[in-house]
């Protein structure tokens, strides 16, 4: 079987990282710069599909493998929190921090015991099952200067940031982390991710998220989009002409998830050592569009309800890209207080929007305007007058 150029487990740097360099290299900048340094945590939002789940694992492999930095990996849940992904992670940090002796050292442990048989030996069984909050601060702290001692530091990783209860989960961690990095100087670091809620759903939990900076991922810009078609091919020995180039690159519109999944199929059609010419540029970009269809597309439209389907069809009659509200609910027959209970689900319920400026829209998902308009009558936006209530006649 052919490889993929475009899958990261060949160990070459994903297509979605292309034009990210910057950013890897402030945030290894201020992780060297240690503890104290005003931009010593890292958080990222946008989108999905823009590459920061990729963001956080670049950074926590780089640290791990380079520096011997312990991490800890989260993605929030509501229903599993930071004390659990410490518990879960700690004995095998412990070993790898300070040898088998301090892994059989400081652990929050609970035993159980069965009722004794006659017969039967006593069974019992020892589990940790997830730090309680008063255990977590010693825990991190021991796992901080064990790590401190080599040189090194902790990195506490948290994707999907987003899901994760503001408390008392993210205000345990910020809280936590607050006191062993600014108040202990230890090497601890937070490096999160999640949707464009992301720095207001932080802001919910303590105020030392506040003062973090906060990264907003965008889609790529031409060049780095070209860049990212022509590493991953090169790495395959693949030509590619130039119209074909520029049709994925036009196609895919920088949005990183599109241009790995064109790269995918431009691969599939021509194989290693091949060549890419316009023709086959364009058989796969129409592969490409039918699994965003599918996938991407249908599935979020079917989930929208008459209000929702209406905004969406005027924001992509009326451009995509940033589109005032006001002229979203003249176009739709309604005022922009009429559509706020819709605006909201579409910003933090089917993540399909979000707010590029004060009072404007925009659509998460490139392309996702194209496919309305192929699919959708774009001219017929209004919606029924809204139902008035009932009088209230006078009482009998």
């Amino acid at each position: 079987m052919s490889r993929n150029p475009f899958n990261p487990s060949w160990g070459t740097r994903p297509p979605v990282l292309a034009g990210r360099q910057e950013i890897l290299q402030a945030v290894f900048e201020d992780l060297a710069a240690g503890p104290g340094h005003a931009n010593y945590h890292h958080v990222f939002y946008g989108p999905r599909g823009v590459g920061k789940t990729v963001l956080l694992t670049e950074i926590a492999e780089h640290v791990h493998r380079e520096w011997e930095w312990a991490v800890v990996d989260y993605s929030g849940t509501p229903e599993y929190g930071p004390r659990q992904a410490l518990a879960e992670a700690a004995p095998a940090l412990l070993r790898q921090l300070g040898g088998r002796r301090a892994s059989a050292q400081g652990l929050p442990r609970r035993v159980e015991a069965a009722a004794p048989v006659p017969g039967r030996p006593l069974r019992a069984s020892v589990e940790l099952p997830g730090v309680d909050a008063s255990q977590f601060l010693p825990l991190l702290q021991r796992l901080a200067e064990l790590a401190q001692k080599r040189g090194a530091g902790l990195l506490f990783v948290v994707d999907e940031v987003q899901r994760a209860r503001a408390q008392p989960d993210l205000e345990l961690l910020g809280n936590t982390v607050q006191q062993l990095e600014r108040r202990r100087g230890l090497p601890v670091s937070m490096a999160m991710a999640g949707l464009h809620n992301t720095p207001r759903h932080l802001a919910r939990a303590c105020t030392f998220f506040e003062r973090q900076d906060k990264v907003q991922v965008t889609d790529l810009g031409p060049d780095a989009t070209r860049v990212a078609y022509l590493e991953p091919l090169a790495t395959g020995g693949i030509a590619i002409d130039t119209e074909a180039l520029e049709l994925l690159v036009a196609r895919s519109q920088g949005y990183p998830f599109a241009i790995q999944l064109y790269g995918h199929r431009a691969w599939e059609r021509v194989g290693e050592g091949g060549r890419l010419t316009l023709a086959e540029a364009m058989i796969a970009v129409e592969d490409a569009d039918r699994w965003l269809a599918v996938n991407l597309y249908e599935p979020r439209w079917d989930r929208l309800d008459t209000t929702e389907r209406a905004m969406v069809k005027a924001i992509a009659a009326l451009g995509g890209t940033m589109v005032a509200t006001r002229d979203i609910a003249t176009a739709v027959g309604r005022t922009p207080s009429q559509l706020s209970v819709a605006r909201h689900a579409l910003l933090n319920e089917h993540h399909v929007v979000h707010t590029p400026r004060y009072g404007h829209l925009a659509f998460d998902l490139p392309g996702f305007d194209r496919w309305l308009a192929q699919t959708q009558d774009l001219g017929s936006l209004r919606l029924p007058p809204p139902r008035r209530p009932p009088r209230s006649g006078p009482s009998p």
